[in-house]
């Protein structure tokens, strides 16, 4: 069976679905909402993700200081505004970036939204393969061409023998004219209860999307 002909079989089984809306209005703090979206449970999730709104006080991440107790140096040495390195160094890159580009990151993001592409994002975190964070901050606040993979999204790929490829699946959507963004979200949120809190409403812990 050919990958079209699998992709169709798996959406008539998993319906692509809009992703319900849950980040704010700042780029930025869904920036750091989305990388908080780690391997925990749900609880688990809001409270890391809380704490990184918090951190950020509502700047751009160009305002935020390299040095300091909750940031990361430009040496990339650890700091504990997450809780696993790889976040952290996520945010450091991308902040670093900025500041070396003389750019705001909504100015970043406009530009990647502009251009209905994910690249600009991804080069400047040197992402050359998928990382579901930063996938899921391009298809749910920039609302370009993405397609998130967690776990449950790549067994589904698996069952119905699909490459687990970010880009060879975007192209493969492309050809069944349905938005790459729709049958990742349609994937997941057959498989789960809760998935990320809803930041929509004043970080009301009752709200999931």
């Amino acid at each position: 069976m050919s990958n079209i002909a699998s992709l169709k079989k798996a959406i008539k089984e998993y319906p692509p679905k809009q992703s319900t809306p849950w980040l704010t209005n700042s780029h930025s703090v869904n920036f750091v909402i989305c990388l908080g979206a780690g391997p925990w449970r749900f609880t688990r999730r809001r409270s890391i993700q809380l704490r990184a709104i918090k951190l950020l006080k509502g700047k751009d991440l160009s305002e935020v200081t390299l040095f300091g107790k909750n940031f990361y140096d430009i040496n990339h040495k650890k700091f504990n505004f997450y809780p696993l390195e790889w976040q952290n160094k996520f945010l450091a890159k991308m902040i670093i970036y900025l500041k070396k580009n003389n750019m705001t990151f909504n100015e970043l993001c406009e530009k990647s939204i502009k251009k209905k592409t994910k690249f600009y994002i991804y080069k400047a975190l040197e992402i050359k393969n998928h990382v579901k964070t930063i996938s899921l901050f391009c298809r749910d606040s920039l609302k370009v061409e993405s397609f998130p993979m967690d776990r449950h999204v790549k067994n589904i790929l698996k069952k119905y023998k699909l490459p687990i490829n970010e880009k060879i699946m975007i192209k493969l959507s492309k050809k069944i004219n349905v938005d790459p963004r729709m049958i990742s979200y349609g994937f997941v949120s057959s498989k789960i209860d809760k998935g990320n809190p809803d930041w929509t409403r004043k970080n009301d812990k009752s709200n999931s999307r």
